[in-house]
């Protein structure tokens, strides 16, 4: 049944069809402007106040000497003010051409309706009466141009509009796109049950709101039969009890149309609440995946080589030779340092706090390498070494004990898990 009403509305509207698509067109130019607006934005974000480039298109038009510039600011301001002043004009433009094509269009349809009421026979207004042909004459008409002109354009415009909305989200983010399509079946069944549930109490909204102006007509058209019978209060209790039919009926339209727009904001608010969860968690899913990527591409500092050589005991002869070493790039702990310290010598290393006494024993396990200069342990540079093995030859007292969640002879035995009991016990004896 509305396909009919559709069909005929458009059939009406026919000789005007070239203007309809005029304002289609003017109307489609919404939507790059609109899709367009928050470029500045970006620009500002990412080029002005971040470090990218400017978008390719921008970087052929803007000369280099503007693009590194104090006057790059101005870029993003420009480019706001065009947009804006191309939306107004669209907009501006497509004010005039429809109230150009409703008011024309309007006059077309009364003319028409007129013609046609005036050839009905007499019969129809001895039923119907000449206040429904005026209603429908005054308002009917009125709404059907203005839902033609007024919705239907501006309604295939938001189609595109959604469909190059959805070719940005995808861009950006499929997902997300597929989530604010998931929303489209449940807003398409709710408008659905609205208009059906809507239509007939739309109509007899309509009836019973021109009986009441039936009523004002009778009256004002036998004005002096209501005087002489001074039916004056009668015939405005008449027209309130229509009137008020009237008001319970659009009362119930007013009802079921806030319910519907409640239920379409709650669609829209919880589609909107999935995608911006959905973006959340994968915003943090990337963040996290950055996070431990950078650590998994981060390259070890002490490498061993391929072909390390084994080393059962080592004899005890250590020599740094040119060694420097600091922490950071900005400060060197150790520079230029050389000695020699042969098989069973005692040496100690004594010096202030952050001079270099702990650094030079983790140079010798190769906790850290050198920067410059090499060390050699038996005539042999400790990095041709295996890491395991190098490290094997050295025993540690730390200036902090520390005691893992074990038992005391696991403890002990911590530098060599295969020590028997024996040794263990001969190892604490030797402590104390």
């Amino acid at each position: 049944m509305m396909t009919n009403v559709y069909r005929r509305v458009l059939t009406e509207a026919r000789p005007y069809w070239p203007h309809l698509v005029l304002a289609l067109l003017i109307g489609l130019l919404s939507i790059p402007t609109a899709l367009l607006l928050p470029l500045p934005l970006k620009i500002e974000l990412d080029s002005v106040l971040g470090s990218h480039p400017l978008p390719a298109f921008l970087s052929y038009v803007v000369p280099p000497a503007v693009q590194h510039s104090i006057y790059l600011p101005l870029i993003p301001a420009l480019l706001f003010v065009i947009f804006a002043l191309a939306n107004q004009a669209q907009t501006f433009a497509a004010g005039l051409l429809y109230t150009s094509i409703t008011e024309k269009l309007i006059l077309h349809v009364r003319a028409k309706f007129l013609l046609h009421v005036q050839q009905l026979s007499l019969s129809y207004h001895d039923v119907k009466g000449s206040s429904d042909s005026i209603y429908r004459l005054q308002y009917d008409i009125n709404i059907v141009v203005y839902y033609l002109v007024g919705n239907v354009v501006p309604l295939v415009t938001a189609a595109f509009t959604v469909v190059g909305m959805c070719y940005v989200t995808a861009r950006i983010n499929v997902q997300l796109m597929f989530i604010a399509i998931a929303i489209s079946p449940a807003l398409l069944l709710a408008s659905y049950y609205f208009q059906s549930r809507v239509h007939e109490p739309w109509r007899e909204s309509k009836r019973l709101e021109n009986s009441a102006i039936g009523v004002v007509h009778e009256t004002l058209g036998a004005l002096r039969v209501v005087k002489a019978f001074g039916r004056e209060r009668g015939e405005q209790e008449r027209f309130i009890q229509r009137s008020g039919k009237g008001i319970a009926t659009r009362m119930w339209v007013s009802l079921a149309v806030n319910i519907y727009h409640a239920v379409v904001a709650v669609v829209i608010a919880l589609g909107t609440a999935t995608a911006l969860y959905v973006g959340a968690r994968q915003v943090q899913g990337f963040v996290s995946a950055e996070r431990v990527f950078s650590v998994l591409d981060e390259p070890p500092e002490v490498i061993e080589k391929p072909h390390a050589k084994v080393l059962q005991r080592a004899q005890g002869s250590v020599i740094f030779d040119q060694v420097s070493f600091g922490y950071d790039s900005h400060r060197s702990v150790l520079k230029n340092v050389s000695f020699q310290i042969e098989p069973g010598t005692s040496v100690g290393i004594v010096g202030q706090t952050g001079t270099g006494k702990t650094t030079l024993v983790s140079l010798l396990v190769r906790f850290y390498d050198p920067q410059e200069g090499r060390i050699f342990l038996d005539g042999v540079d400790i990095r041709d070494y295996k890491v395991a093995d190098l490290r094997d030859q050295f025993g540690f007292v730390l200036q902090e004990s520390v005691l893992f969640s074990a038992t005391i002879a696991e403890n002990i035995a911590y530098g060599r898990p295969g020590a028997a009991e024996t040794e263990i016990v001969e190892a604490a004896k030797a402590a104390n």
